[in-house]
């Protein structure tokens, strides 16, 4: 329960008021005030999570770790404890491969490397597992030095769906004065998706495990790399905002299930495609085909 307590609270300190849209850019003028970065790199997972969902419900499930480390507890009869039971016992030599993973640590290695090519001078950058409230927020601002913004790249889950075919990853950035709104003046989500792998269940996650589970870590590379780059893409498009295009439909995976987005494309570069949806997210997507998932 904590991993998700502390991805609420962070998602009330960071987003700042829901009547703002998800996509703010700083104006310019607001731009123009910058003189340095303090950034703070937070992952609040210490592994990768699964969802299992209920047999009788198309809504959230149980998400769960390291085997047994349950995260919520919506199991309401025998058989989604079932489910459950099942998918810890087919992950049990999943996490033994995977053990020495320090995604934390070399997530916040990448991002520290990309800022420093930022056109705005970083002063500092800081990694933190640390569950944020209000309070921590508000003294980090209190504690900027004068034109200096606060920057928060905070990636508060990456799982394996419900099929276990693909890993996703979701990233949020806000940028903020220190000034007394509670609201940032800069905002956007981030979010990877790997192409699907396997048939699902046992054959999936037999894919992720092989060879000490060198396609996961090629994958946790991928999305660190691919998150990295929506950064630079996403202040490319902060700075210069473009072209208004026509929305096209794009293929996507929501947790196993095949969704169609909605959005402008970005770039598309051998078999991945970068979009800004409708609804504000910037994402890295694999090229699907109109049946993904099936």
């Amino acid at each position: 329960m904590s991993t998700r307590l502390g991805a609420l609270l962070l998602a009330a300190a960071l987003l700042g008021g829901c009547a703002s849209p998800l996509r703010l850019t700083p104006t310019p003028e607001q731009r123009a005030g910058m003189t340095s970065l303090d950034a703070k790199v937070i992952v609040v997972q210490d592994e990768v999570i699964v969802d299992v969902r209920p047999s009788n419900s198309v809504g959230a499930g149980v998400a769960f770790g390291l085997v047994g480390a349950l995260i919520s507890s919506s199991i309401d009869s025998k058989v989604n404890n079932s489910r459950v039971k099942s998918a810890q016992d087919l992950m049990v030599p999943f996490y033994a491969a995977i053990e020495d993973i320090d995604f934390r640590r070399d997530f916040s290695v990448a991002v520290e490397a990309s800022l420093a090519d930022s056109p705005i001078k970083v002063s500092r950058v800081t990694a933190t597992p640390v569950v944020m409230s209000n309070d921590t927020l508000r003294k980090w601002r209190d504690g900027l030095a004068p034109g200096q913004h606060l920057m928060i790249v905070l990636m508060p889950r990456y799982r394996l769906s419900a099929d276990f075919r693909s890993l996703s990853a979701e990233t949020w950035v806000t940028l903020w004065d220190k000034g007394s709104r509670d609201e940032p003046i800069g905002r956007s989500v981030l979010q990877y998706q790997s192409a699907p792998l396997g048939k699902g269940d046992a054959d999936s996650i037999g894919v992720w495990s092989a060879n000490n589970a060198a396609m996961f870590r090629s994958k946790l590379q991928e999305a660190t790399a691919e998150t990295v780059a929506l950064m630079r893409v996403d202040a490319n498009l902060s700075r210069a905002p473009a072209s208004t295009q026509a929305l096209t439909e794009f293929q996507m995976l929501d947790n196993g299930q095949p969704l169609t987005l909605k959005g402008s494309l970005i770039n598309a570069q051998g078999e991945r495609l970068v979009v800004l949806g409708e609804n504000g997210r910037l994402y890295s997507l694999p090229k699907l085909p109109p049946a993904a998932g099936k």
